[in-house]
C-alpha cells in the first residue's frame, strides 16, 4: 500500500499492476474452483464407478396434477366470488374518484397520492382478476 507522500507515478503505476494482477488470480482461482465444484456435482460415479450426468440418474418423475371430482356447490360460489371482486372494482373506483377529486380540490398532494393509489390498486386487480 503507498501512502500519500511522496509518491512517484512509476510507483503508483508499479501498485495498480500489481493489484490488478492479483485480482485477475483470484477470479481465475474462483472461476477454477467453481467449474470443479460443478463437475464434481453433475458427474459423480455410479455404482459401477463410471461418471454419468446427473440428470440421467434421475428416476423420480413429476407428480401427477391433482384433479379433485365436481362439488355440486361449485357453480354458486364462483358465482359469489365474481360478485365479490365486482364490489370491490367498483369500491376502489369510488375510492379514486373521491381521492383524486378532493386532492384537486383542496390542492393536497397527499390525497392525490392517495387517488394515484388506488388507481394502481385498481389495475392490479383488473390483472388479477383477468389473470
Amino acid at each position: 500500500m503507498l501512502s500519500a507522500q511522496n509518491v512517484t507515478l512509476k510507483e503508483v503505476r508499479s501498485d495498480v499492476r500489481s493489484r490488478q494482477a492479483a485480482i485477475k488470480a483470484d477470479i481465475l482461482r474462483r472461476q477454477k474452483s467453481a467449474t470443479n465444484r460443478r463437475e464434481r456435482l453433475s458427474n459423480s460415479p455410479d455404482d459401477n464407478g463410471h461418471f454419468v450426468p446427473y440428470v440421467s440418474r434421475m428416476t423420480e418423475r413429476a407428480p401427477s396434477a391433482l384433479i379433485l371430482p365436481p362439488r355440486p356447490d361449485r357453480l354458486p360460489l364462483i358465482r359469489e366470488a365474481f360478485r365479490l371482486e365486482w364490489f370491490t372494482i367498483a369500491w376502489m373506483v369510488i375510492e379514486a374518484v373521491v381521492a383524486l377529486g378532493a386532492g384537486i380540490t383542496a390542492g393536497n398532494l397527499v390525497l392525490l397520492a392517495f387517488g394515484v393509489d388506488s388507481v394502481i390498486e385498481l389495475a392490479a386487480a383488473g390483472v388479477a382478476s383477468v389473470g
